[in-house]
């Protein structure tokens, strides 16, 4: 998730206040980190059935 900027890692409660209140106060980089996070989901959707099938073959 890192490498497709879909996700923000804070090391503490102070760095997450200062990502949060960063990301209500700018709607386009809020948007653009949900958007990411969506396609991420997407590709990732079937990834437990393929598994199980490359498991069971």
């Amino acid at each position: 998730m890192r490498s497709s900027n879909a996700i923000e890692v804070v090391q503490d409660e102070h760095e997450l206040a200062q990502k949060v209140e960063s990301l209500l106060q700018s709607p386009d980089a809020l948007a653009a980190l949900a958007n990411s996070a969506q396609q991420v989901v997407k590709q990732s959707q079937g990834a437990i059935d393929r598994t199980l099938k490359s498991v069971s073959d």
